[in-house]
């Protein structure tokens, strides 16, 4: 008999777990919860900028997913007493918050038979992370931005700006919207853009532009000095 899993979390991690679970005949995801829309949660499964496209069609039903093995309930609470985990066998905590054998025990009290806690740094790009959201809201608030000379491609919302109200309020919306880093690059694209550079260590982006779009020159800041 599959055995019944529950992801708390549907953020990288979660994601990953999902792929590698759906189709295999010894698990049965049941219930996912997340607080982002249930359509951004079906895009960002659908297009991972590391692992590519999700095979198979992912269609959204009521407030919930099927992506061709059943209806998984979705759950969008920020509060983890109100988490309904009845009938879960394991119960996979994603979301980095509730990270350590007190904070989990929650869900053993909403029904899960056994918690599995995955690592994960923070609750990066999520609600979760409103509380920071007010204090770098403070921060940037104060600080002087210029109008760019160019317009400014920002991953919360994949468009171009040159507004520096926009551009302030779109920084701090990113800390807990998702990253729409392959809308991003492919509207960079469109308007125009055929040369990446890469502004840190490593070529990690480099190779996420090139799986986005194989005919972009990519290069780092090491090869241009």
């Amino acid at each position: 008999m599959a055995i019944r899993i529950g992801i708390n979390g549907f953020g990288r991690i979660g994601r990953l777990v999902f792929r590698s679970a759906i189709n295999n005949d010894d698990f049965n995801i049941i219930s996912i919860n997340d607080l982002l829309d249930i359509n951004h949660l079906a895009y960002l499964l659908k297009y991972d900028s590391v692992h590519g496209r999700f095979p198979g069609d992912i269609k959204i039903i009521g407030n919930n997913i099927d992506v061709g093995r059943g209806t998984i309930d979705m759950q969008a609470t920020y509060n983890p007493a109100e988490l309904n985990w009845e009938g879960i066998d394991v119960l996979l905590e994603c979301t980095g918050v509730h990270n350590s054998k007190e904070a989990s025990m929650i869900h053993l009290e909403n029904g899960a038979k056994r918690v599995l806690l995955l690592p994960v740094g923070g609750a990066f790009h999520s609600p979760f992370m409103e509380p920071a959201r007010l204090e770098l809201a403070a921060a940037i608030e104060t600080a002087k931005i210029d109008r760019p000379i160019c317009p400014i491609f920002q991953n919360v919302n994949a468009k171009a700006s040159q507004n520096e109200v926009e551009i302030k309020a779109n920084l701090i919306a990113q800390l807990t919207g998702p990253v729409r880093w392959t809308q991003s690059i492919e509207a960079m694209i469109s308007a125009g853009a055929t040369d990446f550079i890469e502004c840190g260590p490593g070529k990690v982006l480099q190779g996420l532009v090139r799986k986005i779009n194989a005919e972009a020159m990519v290069s780092s800041m090491e090869l241009i000095s």
